[in-house]
């Protein structure tokens, strides 16, 4: 995607922020507190254009140099 080829874009899970989300609800299990029987983080739509805010929203870390360069090309 970075480099301009055939994929235009995709439809991203989000693990950090799904880790986060069930931590979250297996503590609050555990002092009896509420929680949902289900738990979902919705996905990101990911194309060329927002791929570096993209990057850092999925995995908490910014966009590699390279993916960068390649973007910029």
């Amino acid at each position: 995607m970075a480099k301009g080829g055939f994929i235009a874009g995709i439809s991203s899970q989000r693990p950090y922020d799904q880790g986060v989300a069930e931590a979250t609800a297996g503590a609050l299990a555990l002092i009896d507190a509420p929680v949902p029987t289900y738990i979902v983080v919705p996905p990101l739509a990911v194309d060329r254009q927002n791929l570096p805010e993209a990057y850092q929203t999925i995995y908490h870390i910014p966009l590699p140099e390279k993916m960068m360069a390649d973007l910029k090309k």
